[in-house]
């Protein structure tokens, strides 16, 4: 059984045994308790290391186990690569750079990619006109109101990121519950709550042009899936 001992590490007294200290033989811990360096007794006869006792407790559980274990909120990296240096044991200075820089990265918001769609309508004497749907296409594939759309070999066609549709109230009220429904969140609309629902002013020829910004996150890993192909 090795034989156990007692340092006071500036103050705090620790219990371990020598061969914890001589696990890394070519350290400062592994020379003083190899006998190659001097070493110094407290009163009361424990081994005297003058250095920062608190944070010496991650360094010995290190060479107890050749694993650095800090809690989530440990904050003294700087003080604790100080004394990593002191004792000149490499494989925890290591340790503790991979340690930080994990935190680190793990600190940094992670912003999760956007689909944005932005959709256009023009309206004249609540006949709707057109659509103009502009963003990535692939998100919309399984929208019902536009497989029904696509599905026809007339009324729309695809220009680059765009979507050209010929349509009617009916059309635009099911796409903007569609899109709705698949999670996507209205950001920003030029049309009244009563205008979506079909609901408006009879008896005027005047041209609108409604418009509404859709966004939806993507989960890490998506793939995308076939465009819309312009028929």
């Amino acid at each position: 059984m090795s034989e156990i001992l007692y340092l006071n590490v500036g103050g705090v007294i620790y219990t371990t045994t020598r061969a914890t200290l001589l696990n890394y033989p070519h350290s400062m811990l592994g020379s003083m308790f190899s006998e190659r360096v001097p070493t110094q007794l407290d009163q009361n006869g424990h081994y005297f290391i003058d250095r920062d006792g608190e944070i010496f407790r991650y360094v010995l559980n290190f060479l107890r186990s050749t694993r650095l274990s800090l809690p989530e909120n440990f904050k003294d990296w700087e003080l604790l690569a100080t004394e990593a240096d002191f004792f000149q044991i490499p494989e925890l200075i290591e340790a503790i750079h991979h340690a930080r820089d994990e935190r680190q990265k793990a600190a940094i918001p992670v912003h999760k990619p956007q689909t944005i769609i932005e959709l256009e309508c023009k309206k004249e004497s609540m006949r709707v006109m057109y659509f103009r749907i502009y963003g990535e296409l692939f998100m919309l594939e399984d929208i019902p109101t536009i497989k029904l759309i696509t599905a026809k070999q007339v009324g729309w066609y695809r220009e680059g990121h765009c979507l050209h549709i010929h349509g009617d109230v009916e059309d635009r009220h099911s796409l903007i519950q569609d899109l709705c429904d698949a999670g996507f969140d209205l950001k920003f609309s030029n049309v009244s709550l009563a205008s979506i629902s079909g609901v408006g002013v009879t008896g005027t020829t005047t041209a609108t042009v409604e418009k509404w910004l859709f966004t939806k996150t993507r989960e890490p890993g998506h793939i995308e899936k076939r465009a819309i192909n312009s028929h």
